[in-house]
């Protein structure tokens, strides 16, 4: 019985080993790194953005707007 769980985990190995070439070829990498690297900017831009809208100077002027929008209704 020990033997073949010895065999088991040799099987096991081999498939992980098999599994992980397969996964770090260098063309394989390289795609994961840049859907990351696209990802991740992506998200920074739309992050960025966000901030200057709802806290920096984009808020500001859509107050200003929205203000001259309402004092002209309001006219």
């Amino acid at each position: 019985m020990l033997h073949a769980f010895s065999e088991q985990m040799l099987n096991l190995d081999q498939q992980f080993k098999v599994a992980l070439d397969d996964a770090c070829q260098p063309a394989k990498v390289q795609a994961i790194l840049t859907e990351a690297a696209n990802r991740y900017i992506k998200e920074a831009v739309q992050g960025e953005t966000k901030h200057y809208f709802l806290y920096g100077e984009g808020r500001k002027h859509i107050a200003a707007k929205v203000k001259e929008r309402m004092d002209a209704e309001m006219a």
